[in-house]
């Protein structure tokens, strides 16, 4: 069993990817899945950073499973590793579409699933390639200034969902989406 250190409530695991290989991860806590959205991975040039939240102080039990980017069908399961947590954040995740791994985007912020009605948030977020980057709230069309492939503003947020979505190509106006939050 991996004891994971008190540095706070966000746990890293950094490890080495081959270039091309996308992962995916499953928490479980007595056998049983947890719901939510408690990981996010990050992709760097030869790496993958898997970032984890867990709802409480517990044991838990991590099975990561990987797949080449272009693969169709399941991901392989590669590793099974329990772990101890002493410090917990059910805050989770927003929701991760494909688009965002596809991108190898990277979420600065916020890091959150659920988000509150009528409250501004600084919303940055790293997307190569992009084009153009909006935050959707309703029927609003946020733009998201850009500085080279960091995308940021600063919005409230109003919806009862919000999502960041990215145009990736000068040749057509379609977005896809990268991220959802819940709004309450």
């Amino acid at each position: 069993m991996i004891e994971l250190p008190r540095h706070g409530a966000v746990h890293k695991i950094d490890f080495k990817s081959p270039e091309r290989v996308k992962f995916t991860a499953r928490l479980l806590m007595n056998g049983r899945e947890m719901k939510g959205n408690h990981f996010m991975v990050h992709y760097r040039a030869g790496h993958a950073d898997l970032e984890m939240k867990f709802p409480a102080t517990a044991d838990y039990e991590l099975e990561l499973f990987a797949k080449e980017w272009e693969a169709t069908g399941l991901y392989k399961p590669i590793l099974k590793k329990k772990l101890k947590v002493s410090v917990a954040d059910a805050s989770g995740y927003p929701t991760v579409m494909e688009a965002y791994q596809n991108s190898s985007s990277q979420l600065i912020g916020p890091k959150r699933s659920l988000l509150r009605k009528g409250k501004k948030y600084n919303f940055k977020i790293i997307v190569p390639n992009a084009r153009k980057v909006a935050l959707i709230d309703g029927e609003q069309w946020h733009w998201l200034k850009s500085d080279s492939a960091t995308y940021s503003g600063h919005f409230a947020v109003n919806s009862s969902k919000v999502i960041v979505a990215a145009a990736f190509s000068s040749q057509t106006s379609r977005f896809e989406y990268l991220l959802t939050y819940d709004i309450r």
